[in-house]
């Protein structure tokens, strides 16, 4: 069972269709959450909540800015019912105070109804329900370094971004080439999401796409495929901004050639091996945004450049 809270049920009947490996149940209010809690012990497997209620008589609104942040204690006291269950915050509020307080909870995901399309939020609590996190951290372990496994790794990384970053951002496109056929990427993720970091990359390094090349090898990445990802990052129809994904951390090499693209040409390259893709799954998993943790990774390459 998924339990979605929102009181207008028809915005997000939508939402609630996308789902379609489990039963859904619409709650519209306070009195409906307790009359569930009441009647069974069972719980859901996930939550789906909205942050505002402003003509709900079951919290004062003196203490929920006149139900606009009722979310918020709705969400403590599901969470303290429901420990382990993962809950979805579906809204529209603007709230920063409720911003912040749900992008600090565990097991906790924030989204915007605005930001997502059914499709992309029936795919996200797909994951959630399957556990895709640990299902993908057991192929990455299992994919071997080198040459044999090279497609075994090109699809799982695919299917590792549409994870990690879709939504917001609204696909991953797989081998994309130019027109002339020349110059095929490994995969490009149109960047049109309205986050805090795909907004400031898109306005510092003109990233209308994320580029991203994958690199299998037993060997830490050097030089040249900086290079090769360099040249890709060129072209003004795509950006600045790229990330190269390897197995092993980037030899020096790599990271001067990484310091000369970001001096010479204002391009940035962050590197993504299996340790952090590890970082980024549990990030997920858990509810966090894994675009913080590429943005620790920016920071601690301006800092030391």
């Amino acid at each position: 069972m998924i339990l979605f809270i929102d009181d207008e049920p028809h915005r997000i009947q939508h939402f609630v269709d996308s789902v379609k490996s489990t039963r859904t149940r619409i709650l519209r209010s306070v009195a409906d959450v307790e009359a569930y809690l009441s009647e069974t012990g069972e719980p859901p497997k996930c939550i789906v909540l909205d942050v505002m209620f402003p003509s709900d008589p079951g919290l004062p609104g003196s203490l929920t800015d006149r139900g606009l942040t009722a979310g918020m204690p709705l969400f403590a006291s599901l969470r303290a019912r429901f420990p382990a269950v993962h809950i979805v915050v579906l809204t529209n509020s603007s709230s920063l105070a409720a911003k912040e307080f749900f992008r600090t909870q565990d097991n906790c995901s924030l989204l915007y109804k605005s930001d997502v399309l059914p499709d992309q939020f029936g795919l996200l609590v797909e994951g959630i329900l399957a556990d895709r996190g640990s299902a993908l951290l057991a192929r990455l372990k299992k994919c071997a370094h080198g040459r044999k496994d090279a497609r075994a790794y090109e699809a799982l990384c695919v299917d590792l971004l549409e994870y990690l970053f879709v939504p917001p951002l609204a696909r991953v496109i797989a081998q994309s080439a130019r027109s002339d056929g020349h110059d095929v990427r490994d995969a490009l993720l149109p960047n049109t999401a309205s986050g805090y970091f795909w907004e400031s990359i898109r306005r510092e390094f003109d990233a209308k796409h994320l580029v991203v090349e994958f690199k299998n090898y037993a060997a830490a990445v050097g030089k040249d495929e900086v290079n090769q990802l360099r040249q890709y990052l060129s072209r003004k129809s795509l950006g600045r901004f790229g990330l190269l994904l390897s197995r092993r951390p980037a030899s020096s090499s790599a990271l001067t050639a990484r310091a000369d693209a970001y001096g010479g040409q204002s391009i940035l390259i962050l590197f993504v091996d299996d340790s952090t893709i590890e970082q980024l799954l549990h990030a997920r998993s858990q509810g966090r945004d894994p675009s913080d943790i590429l943005q620790e990774l920016k920071e601690r390459f301006e800092i030391g450049y």
